[in-house]
């Protein structure tokens, strides 16, 4: 029997007008983002049309057939609007707890309804000039943006 994981992503994000597609796009026209953590994703996959490296982590083990099948593997590749190869991965795992990848590693720190993320996963984006974090949150969209001189006192 062939899932149909597509339908996962237009029930959760095309059907309920949640894609953010143009959100990402602004951030991307204006300050060139490359890699994204993305905790809490579920079947989000928006970002990975605009950011050409995107860590999607959640806690749920059946996603992982969702992130590897090949019809989302097309489907991204249909959307992309870079023309490189998406590098994508899901990471099923607490967020709050330590994750496989490196400190200081990701530009943009996402998260659409998980609370708390930035205390726990501010250790994964670069420490240097700038620091994002996106949260989304009951429909409400929340752009914070912060100069960092030192990334381990927030």
């Amino acid at each position: 029997m062939k899932k149909n994981f597509l339908s996962l992503y237009d029930k959760n994000h095309i059907i309920k007008n949640d894609e953010r597609f143009g959100l990402f796009n602004e951030i991307n026209k204006k300050y060139n983002i490359k890699k994204v953590l993305y905790s809490g994703s579920y079947t989000h996959i928006t970002p990975i049309f605009i950011f050409p490296l995107v860590i999607f982590n959640d806690i749920y083990k059946k996603l992982q057939d969702f992130y590897a099948s090949e019809e989302i593997k097309n489907y991204i590749n249909k959307r992309k609007i870079y023309s490189d190869q998406p590098i994508y991965s899901y990471i099923c795992a607490d967020y709050n707890k330590s994750l496989p990848v490196k400190i200081n590693e990701f530009d943009l720190l996402k998260s659409q309804y998980s609370r708390f993320i930035s205390r726990a996963c501010r250790y994964y984006l670069k420490k240097g000039d700038y620091y994002w974090l996106i949260i989304v949150m009951k429909m409400q969209v929340w752009l914070l943006f912060y100069q960092i001189i030192n990334l381990l006192e927030l």
